[in-house]
């Protein structure tokens, strides 16, 4: 298969695909081979993709050159589109400046808005997000249709998942998907280019008429966003989307415009990160810390949401599951146990290996103002007579930990250690948060009410009819 090719680097490796550079030693040019596994469960989805792969013709769009298949594997040959993602552009060089952000979106809508219009059946690429799209020399590229389909062929079955914060929440809860799935997945991108989160932690700034046009994009229910991408569009030709940012700049100096893209470029190493991460940290030992991330780990795995279990400290919970379960399997840094992926601590070690998923959950056992920086911390408290001075101090702590750190978000989960919590403590402290219940078993059915309000709360997905 890869006679007339020189394999140089896997860009990409999945359980069923890999994504590989590649030079071909007869045009003397890159090539992109994607080289995906005959599964019978993903067998009618990859025949899709390249079905739609062979129709597309279009500047910003990788050119297919050939398919080639064997006993175990389809082989697609791709041009190879020479540039940085938005992702690895953001997270060095920090956000863009409006301009930028409207002229970047001007042609994601216009990729799109062709995609939408191929003729009979309208195409929705359904995973517009940041590693998807590639800039050079001031062109957008939209890459990767792993995961498009004909408008009128999405079922609920296959189209679940999407990018964590990228993905509109009809992509999550089964609901219709039409164009309109695609149009949330560009405003969550145009809320990134500015501010450089993803999720609610990017949707939080109201000011201006960018975030007017923003908030057209990402509310929950489609029904409320704008009808197309073409309205879009004629939103973002509007001579109002500079209305504020412009402003601002010309009443800058000199001086302050390169303190700002100092600060801009620091400010990146925080907020532009590979992976939304989790940190759950107890108020003391005994918490039911660790065994709160892990099921909330095995509920974003039955969601098909690539996430990752990883341990922020020797609790030695992975190791007592190696212990009962000889089983589990072992690859690449990390265990799998049940189809949960677990990275184990390797504190003191000298090894130091990135989790690699959309979504870390990181288990810092007992909360520490020094615990390594995070996205979302997520407390789990104490409400028992005995427990509440050292809740009360971790309070004050947790709320010191995120002014530190870019005023993160806090949730608070009071653990009522099996209905032994005095609630009234909860009033005491003013704090909102939500109740864990007592688990009787490992990742029941059950338990998972919790952790579909919890991912609403970090901004994983919305729940119809919030914004």
């Amino acid at each position: 298969m890869y006679g007339t090719y020189k394999l140089q680097k896997v860009l990409k490796n999945t359980k069923n695909s890999e994504v590989i550079l590649a030079h071909d030693k007869i045009l003397n040019c890159k090539r992109i081979i994607k080289k995906i596994l005959k599964n019978e469960q993903e067998k009618e989805s990859i025949q899709a993709e390249i079905l739609i792969l062979e129709r597309l013709d279009r500047e910003g769009i990788p050119k297919i050159y050939d398919i080639k298949e064997t006993g175990d594997y389809f082989y697609i040959i791709e041009e190879y589109i020479q540039g940085r993602t938005l992702w690895e552009i953001i997270r060095s060089d920090g956000p863009f400046d409006l301009h930028d952000a409207v002229f970047y979106s001007r042609q994601l809508t216009e990729i799109i808005i062709y995609l939408h219009s191929i003729k009979p059946d309208a195409v929705l690429h359904l995973d517009i997000q940041p590693k998807n799209i590639i800039i050079h020399n001031r062109r957008l590229h939209l890459i990767d249709f792993g995961n498009a389909a004909y408008a009128n062929e999405v079922t609920e079955k296959r189209y679940f998942k999407g990018t964590p914060g990228f993905a509109a929440p009809e992509q999550y809860n089964g609901e219709n998907l039409d164009q309109r799935t695609d149009l949330y997945g560009i405003g969550a991108c145009m809320a990134y280019m500015i501010t450089g989160r993803r999720g609610k932690e990017a949707f939080c700034k109201t000011d201006g008429y960018i975030w007017e046009v923003i908030q057209g994009c990402i509310m929950s229910d489609p029904a409320q966003r704008y009808p197309s991408v073409r309205f879009l569009q004629d939103k973002l030709e509007n001579p109002w989307i500079f209305s504020e940012g412009e402003s601002e700049e010309k009443e800058e100096g000199e001086g302050k415009k390169e303190k700002r893209g100092e600060n801009r470029n620091r400010r990146a190493e925080h907020t532009a990160t590979e992976s939304v991460v989790l940190a759950f940290a107890g108020t003391q030992h005994r918490m039911g810390t660790s065994r709160i991330a892990l099921e909330f780990t095995a509920y974003l795995t039955l969601c098909e949401m690539d996430a990752g279990y990883q341990e922020g400290h020797d609790g030695q919970l992975i190791s007592r599951i190696l212990q009962e379960d000889r089983t589990v399997s072992y690859n690449g840094g990390e265990f799998c146990y049940h189809g949960i992926k677990l990275r184990p601590s390797y504190q003191n070690t000298g090894i130091e290996l990135d989790c690699g998923h959309d979504i870390v959950v990181r288990d810092e056992g007992v909360f520490s103002e020094t615990m390594t920086a995070c996205d979302i911390l997520i407390m789990v408290a104490g409400i028992r007579s005995w427990e509440m001075e050292q809740t009360r101090l971790m309070v004050r702590m947790a709320e010191k930990y995120r002014i530190i750190n870019r005023g993160i978000k806090i949730i608070w989960l009071w653990n009522l250690a099996g209905g032994q919590g005095e609630e009234k403590y909860i009033k005491e402290l003013g704090i909102s948060g939500f109740t864990v219940p007592f688990f009787k078993e490992y990742m029941k059915p059950e338990n998972q009410p919790l952790f579909r309000k919890l991912s609403e709360e970090a901004g994983l997905w919305a729940e119809k009819g919030k914004s």
